[in-house]
């Protein structure tokens, strides 16, 4: 099936965004599917997750499609537990521009944050992936950092940095 009908909850994490999983894609949702749906003739149209799936039927990997709304805010939270304070670690996440190069759009631009578990939600570190190239077919490119852990629970969070 082209949508899943996973939750973000299924995975441990939340977002700011709500799950919807019909054609065409609105602003401010997002789901889960196995190729990017011809909602709209700017996006590349059948291009599959970056990661190769096994089974009957080629890819079963299933990718997060956002249609941000021009309103930062998050895409990806998600709690960390029981890390090895002083050890070191990576966020980073596969990030591609459905936007066909052609339309010269907005391009995509994420922000990665690293905070504390804690009430005071104090940054640990950050980085933005900067604007997320279009290309003539689906590109994948791997955008993130590493980072010493200086407590044992963290939150990971990216966020939408830009009006597209």
């Amino acid at each position: 099936a082209l949508y899943s009908t996973a939750t973000p909850a299924s995975f441990g994490f939340t977002t700011a965004f709500s799950q919807y999983n019909l054609s065409p894609m609105i602003e401010g949702r997002f789901a889960f599917v196995n190729a990017i749906p011809a909602d709209y003739t700017q996006w590349l149209a059948g291009g599959l997750d970056h990661s190769i799936g096994t089974g009957t039927g080629g890819n079963k990997g299933y990718m997060m499609l956002v249609a941000p709304d021009g309103v930062l805010k998050e895409v990806f939270r998600w709690p960390v537990q029981n890390l090895c304070v002083g050890a070191r670690y990576e966020f980073s996440a596969f990030v591609a521009n459905i936007l066909k190069k052609e339309y010269n759009a907005i391009k995509p631009n994420i922000q990665f944050e690293i905070r504390t578990a804690t009430s005071d939600n104090t940054l640990i570190a950050t980085i933005p992936s900067g604007d997320v190239p279009d290309y003539e077919t689906l590109t994948w490119a791997r955008y993130g950092m590493s980072f010493y852990a200086p407590t044992t629970s963290i939150v990971l969070i990216l966020i939408t940095n830009g009006p597209g």
